[in-house]
């Protein structure tokens, strides 16, 4: 009898322990499957587009001396769509439109990052010349309007002529060396472009060239110089730009000055033209900053004429990264009587998505 049940109990240990043979590898076949969707999944969504956009919507009201109103006007700034994503772990994809008025593609570019050092990419973006044309974009840039020194040396209204919001169409390569903990201490970049703006081919057999180096020496300090050699038009008039940067930012102060210079063929021979500005802003609050600026700006270095710009505003974002409520009061003087001096008063709501 004895033995009878020992032989039961035999079998049934070894029963158990097949059977527990047999859940383990089961369970390790399923583990493995899915971890084999799950990478699968990762894939998709790695290779996902992601989709962005935001509107800006101002209002503007002017006053000339006297009284006189110059504008009192809504507007919709800026409509744009972003769509960016990753074709592969290095290669990168940007699209975006505007369709604030007439409807036109802003950026459409490939990047490829070959090392930390060495990147490409090619394409329609911001040239990177200037230090607030090539990182401050609308998001960004403390105030609601750049300043007149940028916008008439950096392509968005420049005194060539051109008005190209700061892009072009080319290529570029770039790189950063000596990384520490979230910076690099030098970051570069070279490029060419057709010189001819956005959404159009070159108007002229020459090519424009720029080149950038920033130089970090901590994490909150900036010191930044570009440069841009080029011909416009079919008449081949020169457009050579320079200009030094500085920016300081930690959790709560920011400071940038820069200081540009240009020289500009035309019909009636070259000119020179240099401006300069400082910005300064201070988070009160972690959704609330005020902001002061003053922008300077003379057209032709043989004339007297300087434009003074002297602004104050607040910054309010009251969801953070989605809604953004700007206020700036600017006063522009001119250093002739031939201009007239402006009150202007701006106020810009923002949504982001």
């Amino acid at each position: 009898m004895k033995r009878i049940f020992y032989t039961i109990l035999f079998a049934l240990a070894v029963f158990s322990v097949s059977a527990q043979e047999a859940t383990s590898g089961e369970l390790e076949k399923r583990l493995s499957a899915l971890e084999s969707e799950n990478g699968r999944i990762r894939e998709r969504l790695f290779s996902m587009p992601k989709v962005s956009g935001f509107i800006n919507i101002p209002y503007d009201y002017a006053v000339l001396p006297g009284g006189e109103t110059s504008s009192s006007s809504f507007n919709i700034k800026r409509a744009r769509l972003k769509i960016t994503g990753q074709v592969a772990r290095k290669i990168e994809y940007c699209m975006q439109a505007d369709f604030a008025g007439t409807p036109k593609l802003v950026d459409a570019y490939v990047k490829y990052k070959f090392k930390p050092w060495l990147g490409f990419q090619v394409g329609q973006s911001k040239t990177i010349f200037s230090l607030e044309n090539k990182v401050y974009v609308p998001l960004v840039l403390e105030t609601i309007e750049y300043t007149n020194s940028s916008n008439a040396l950096a392509g968005s209204a420049d005194v060539s002529g051109m008005k190209s919001t700061g892009r072009d169409v080319g290529v570029s390569a770039f790189g950063a060396f000596l990384h520490r903990d979230g910076y690099d201490i030098l970051e570069y970049a070279v490029a060419v472009y057709n010189g001819n703006g956005i959404n159009a081919k070159d108007n002229n057999k020459s090519k424009d060239f720029a080149a950038g180096i920033n130089i970090n020496p901590c994490k909150s300090l900036t010191v930044a110089a570009s440069a841009y050699f080029g011909q416009f038009g079919k008449e081949y008039y020169h457009r050579d730009r320079y200009s030094i940067a500085l920016k300081y930012e930690d959790s709560r102060l920011h400071f940038r000055t820069e200081y540009l210079y240009g020289s500009t063929g035309s019909a009636n021979g070259t000119f020179e033209t240099q401006g300069g500005y400082a910005v300064l802003g201070y988070w009160m609050l972690p959704c609330l900053r005020p902001i002061v600026r003053y922008d300077v700006l003379q057209r032709d270095t043989e004339s007297a004429v300087l434009q003074n710009e002297y602004l104050v505003g607040l910054d309010y974002w009251p969801v953070k990264k989605h809604l953004r409520l700007q206020v700036n009061y600017t006063y522009t003087d001119y250093s002739s009587i031939n201009y007239k001096n402006m009150h202007k008063l701006a106020v810009m709501l923002t949504a982001a998505f």
